[in-house]
């Protein structure tokens, strides 16, 4: 047991942490502790999708990737293509889990999905995904590194 008047240096610690009220001792819930412990109800398998008057769920592994365009989030699956009422964030932080990253400002990409990445010049480089039409993704120069970095790394 340790006691501590900072909580941030109880997390250096160990990851279960306590504190102390006039009722007892109450656990600190985190993120890591929720995931845990709800680790089935924190990882979705299907991601809920729109197309015209009906709500579909789609299983997200076959999520080729993800765009944000006039303010909507636009889902794209083979050659369909599903709006979201999220933001590209949202949808981010849910699929990041499952090995999706954000390589452009407007798109996050399932890393399993990734065939090459392209280099146009020194600034400009392209993801291109395996799928029928060989989509090609713009990949920021700053998640250039990043990006080779985590596709090795499957």
């Amino acid at each position: 047991m340790v006691f501590t008047l900072r909580i941030e240096d109880a997390f250096i610690v160990q990851p279960n942490i306590w504190t102390l009220k006039s009722s007892g001792l109450d656990p600190i819930i985190t993120e890591a502790t929720n995931y845990e412990e709800n680790s089935t109800e924190t990882i979705p398998s299907k991601l809920k999708v729109k197309i015209e008057d009906k709500t579909i769920f789609v299983n997200i592994e076959d999520i080729e990737y993800i765009e944000s365009h006039d303010g909507k989030v636009i889902i794209m699956i083979e050659q369909e293509t599903f709006v979201n009422d999220s933001i590209l964030s949202n949808a981010e932080n849910t699929l990041k889990a499952h090995g999706f990253y954000r390589c452009h400002r407007s798109y996050v990409v399932n890393q399993h999905k990734v065939r090459e990445i392209i280099n146009w010049s020194k600034i400009t480089y392209s993801i291109v995904l395996d799928n029928f039409n060989q989509d090609k993704i713009p990949l920021s120069r700053t998640n250039y590194t990043q990006s080779q970095d985590l596709l090795v790394k499957l």
